[in-house]
């Protein structure tokens, strides 16, 4: 029998111990589920909506009302917005660091779509990308590599698109 790939969004033994304490009936039900249920969509869905209710429940207890912008300098913030606004950007979340830098990736995609990669906007972009890439943790910038890898590899599928946020 295969195992069920969705049961590794359920491990939590890598989690600080408040959110092992969260996780941990979620990862239980889902091996409840897998080893009681017969495999077919209807499990599926029913492991797939307890993910997404444990992640729910791990980010109530981690839930912030004042989110921490990591001391982003205001004129760094300004500055992100006018640059996204120029391209049509709307940021629906708080500037912080990783999504300042998600953004500016974004936004170079966009501008390699126009075939203004070199433009004078994608420098501003650019030198905005070097004050948060500093802020970033290690693994946050694993992530944006990613992110820009995968944007690389969708270009050279789809030579004409890009993403808008």
């Amino acid at each position: 029998m295969n195992p069920e790939p969705i049961m590794q969004f359920f491990t939590y033994a890598h989690l600080p111990p408040h959110l092992q304490a969260v996780s941990k009936p979620f990862a239980e039900m889902a091996q409840t589920i897998v080893s009681t249920l017969p495999r077919n969509p209807e499990r599926t869905v029913a492991l797939r909506k307890l993910m997404e209710a444990k992640d729910c429940a791990v980010r109530a207890l981690i839930f912030k009302d004042e989110p921490d912008l990591l001391d982003l300098k205001p004129e760094a913030e300004q500055k992100a917005k006018e640059i996204s606004q120029a391209l049509g950007f709307r940021r629906m979340v708080p500037y912080t660091p990783i999504a300042l830098s998600l953004d500016g990736l974004l936004m170079l995609d966009a501008l390699e779509d126009q075939k203004r990669k070199d433009s004078p906007e994608a420098d501003k972009i650019r030198d905005m990308l070097d004050g948060s890439w500093k802020q970033l943790s290690d693994s946050e910038r694993s992530l944006l590599g990613k992110v820009s890898a995968a944007l690389i590899e969708a270009r050279k599928r789809s030579p004409s698109r890009s993403f808008k946020t």
